[in-house]
């Protein structure tokens, strides 16, 4: 069985998220796709210490993520912290049947998908401002 240093390696890909991902706002990937050890990579440039907002919203989807039935391996904010990473697995042992694995993968993609695109607080404003075609066009 290998043992992993997850909490080194999520600090590892927060500070490639920093240098040279700097350009994505958010978004998530599976570093490891095999049932057995399904990984899941979620980060952000969203100026993670320095924005209370953003702040909460991680806090709370990480939160949200653990109430679920998905293991927490790491959690890391670059040296500047404003990028950050989160490493999470499903706990697929939990369910007894497939369809109910299936249920659970596709309840954390679907959670994913929203906190990824900025919906994980349905309360709140998005928080990257969506464009406003007043503001978009150029001042003559």
């Amino acid at each position: 069985m290998a043992i992993h240093n997850w909490p080194l390696l999520a600090k590892l890909l927060s500070i490639i998220a920093h240098r040279r991902l700097n350009h994505v706002y958010r978004a998530a990937f599976c570093l490891d796709g095999s049932e057995d050890n399904l990984v899941v990579v979620v980060f952000g440039n969203d100026e993670y210490s320095s924005n209370d907002r953003c702040h909460h919203d991680v806090e709370s989807f990480r939160q949200a993520l653990t109430e679920t039935g998905n293991d927490e391996l790491g959690f890391s904010v670059s040296p500047d912290g404003e990028s950050w990473v989160l490493l999470t697995r499903p706990d697929l042992a939990r369910n007894e049947t497939y369809p109910a694995k299936v249920f659970q993968l596709e309840m954390l993609k679907a959670s994913l998908d929203d906190f990824v695109e900025g919906k994980s607080n349905p309360f709140l404003p998005p928080l990257r401002p969506m464009k406003s075609p007043a503001f978009s066009q150029s001042s003559e």
